[in-house]
């Protein structure tokens, strides 16, 4: 039996967000780390928010490999820090690159919610970043401060994207 130590349990999920694509395999192609959200006029063509690059958040980033990720819905208000925080793992562990959004955006549209927001969490530096990407009629993309405690409605069915790794095996039992 052992004593526990180096068993890996899955978690619950946070109380704020139901899983929608249980069973889909949805990956993000690797990415070079050089596309920019900033950049990408073709891709967020209704706006892309200047506090990406006032915050800094217009440099490149890390080469990514392919990145499984899981996309929830909201199912209970609740602020950003509580969100992500519901998942009780480091934060790190729930970041995309913003190359990684990007790429989301471009090969995934489907997953993205009409008229709400979907997000995505990012980090720069030691700050950790809540991308906004939101489809009316074309896409834009806006950035918030985690720190901003800005809250969600769950009546909107806003969602969130989230690479698969922060909890191994709970999808395997969902």
């Amino acid at each position: 039996m052992g004593n526990g130590k180096n068993q890996i349990r899955p978690l619950a999920l946070p109380k704020f967000l139901k899983s929608i694509s249980v069973g889909q395999k949805i990956v993000i192609p690797a990415t070079l780390g050089t596309e920019q959200i900033v950049d990408a006029k073709q891709t967020f063509p209704d706006g892309i928010s200047s506090d990406f690059k006032n915050w800094g958040l217009d440099k490149d980033e890390k080469q990514t490999e392919a990145t499984p990720v899981e996309v929830f819905e909201l199912i209970k208000d609740g602020d950003y820090p509580k969100i992500f925080g519901g998942f009780s793992q480091n934060l790190d562990r729930l970041c995309l690159t913003r190359a990684q959004i990007r790429t989301f955006a471009e090969n995934h549209r489907t997953w993205l919610r009409d008229g709400c927001g979907t997000f995505f969490l990012s980090k720069e530096d030691h700050e950790f970043f809540v991308v906004r990407v939101r489809v009316c009629g074309g896409l834009d993309a806006a950035v918030r401060r985690l720190s901003g405690a800005y809250v969600s409605n769950a009546e909107r069915g806003h969602r969130f994207v989230l690479p698969r790794n922060w909890n191994p095996g709970v999808f395997e039992n969902f």
